[in-house]
């Protein structure tokens, strides 16, 4: 990986299709199989350094799995509704710590070519996609807490028509876990069934992903890259 640190000023406006397009909003769609899926907030991440400290350029979005190599940055959203357990569940120090659990979402990772020094988001690519939904899981009003989602993109899932559009894009600085925000409208068939997401939002949270945690958090699934236009 070649590490080609973010300038300072890409953190107020990375990707801007507009400088003077810098405010986001609060709304966010989801429907699966035409069915509407009721969405709370946006997240995001983006690839960094060893640690964690700033967005870095990779040499190859794609990791090998397009006909040449594309270098760019790596970034996700993620769409989703979720509640909090507080403090029900022991961390890796044998501490009890927060239990986030995502009823419902969708979440997306994806490439953004860099062609001379500037973002290319017209060509943006999608390396994996994930949907959770709950519309199966029994919830009576006495539980009082709804289940957790299921993961419907399965390794034996088909995918198919797979288009991201991304048109404005503002990365948090590094020190801050929220802020910035995204415009994209997001669409693909997994097992025959539609799934379409929209949002203009700003980032509830946010956080840089180590190195490290490239390969499994951006890994690109063939399906995906097959399934784009």
């Amino acid at each position: 990986m070649k590490k080609s640190v973010l300038a300072s000023i890409l953190g107020l406006s990375l990707g801007l299709a507009s400088l003077n397009a810098m405010a986001f909003y609060d709304t966010v769609s989801l429907t699966y199989d035409n069915q509407p899926l009721v969405i709370q907030e946006v997240s995001g991440r983006v690839l960094g350094d060893e640690k964690a400290t700033q967005a870095v350029l990779v040499d190859d979005i794609l990791a090998g799995q397009g006909k040449k190599a594309v270098p760019g940055y790596r970034v996700m959203f993620m769409s989703r509704t979720a509640s909090v357990l507080v403090e029900s569940k022991k961390n890796k120090e044998g501490q009890f710590a927060d239990d986030r659990m995502i009823h419902r979402g969708v979440k997306a990772a994806f490439g953004i070519p860099v062609v001379d020094g500037k973002m290319d988001f017209n060509n943006v690519k999608v390396l994996n996609v994930a949907l959770i939904s709950d519309l199966n899981r029994e919830f009576k009003e006495e539980d009082k807490i709804r289940p957790r989602g299921e993961q419907l993109i399965k390794k034996d899932a088909k995918i198919k028509n797979v288009q991201l559009k991304v048109t404005e894009l503002k990365m948090p600085q590094p020190k801050e876990t929220s802020g910035g925000g995204i415009t994209y409208q997001l669409s693909f068939d997994v097992d025959g069934k539609k799934v379409v997401s929209e949002g203009n939002s700003t980032f509830r949270d946010w956080n840089i992903a180590p190195a490290a945690m490239g390969d499994r958090l951006f890994k690109v699934d063939e399906r995906v890259i097959k399934a784009q236009k």
